[in-house]
């Protein structure tokens, strides 16, 4: 009966690792803010290091944790929007790879740049439009009016 049990709930967990998988190639940034973005992924990978910590040993997992936070940190940048694409290409060619915190910190700090300068360009440029009124007086009513 246990080894029954057992053998479920390990098709269970295969089913929702394959799950999160998905979820996680799947997703995006879209119109989410970069918080909105990362606390979704912040889940996904929670839920996924409860899977793997259960099946990696004890000596192997702090190797496990340094690969997982560096792949972590790709695919962060590799979801990203295409706004994002200067910082993104400029992450991975650093001499010393920044940790996932940094480079979400990065993102963050951007992304409020890039509001600011779409808030200052929207008031700079803002459309005008302009009407001119012909006088009612009957003596100019022959001449052209210049806007």
């Amino acid at each position: 009966m246990w080894s029954y049990l057992h053998t479920l709930g390990n098709q269970q967990n295969l089913a929702r690792e394959f799950e999160l998988e998905r979820l996680l190639a799947e997703s995006t940034q879209g119109e989410k803010s970069v918080k909105c973005f990362y606390s979704g992924l912040l889940r996904l990978w929670a839920e996924q290091d409860q899977y793997f910590a259960a099946s990696i040993s004890a000596a192997g997992l702090k190797d496990f944790m340094t690969t997982t936070k560096r792949t972590r940190t790709v695919q962060f940048l590799m979801k990203l929007r295409s706004e994002f694409e200067p910082l993104r290409a400029s992450i991975p060619n650093r001499e010393k790879q920044p940790s996932l915190d940094v480079v979400v910190s990065e993102v963050l700090r951007e992304e409020t740049r890039l509001g600011s300068q779409a808030a200052m360009e929207n008031y700079l440029f803002v459309d005008t439009a302009m009407a001119a009124y012909r006088s009612s007086s009957s003596s100019n009513s022959n001449k052209p009016v210049q806007c």
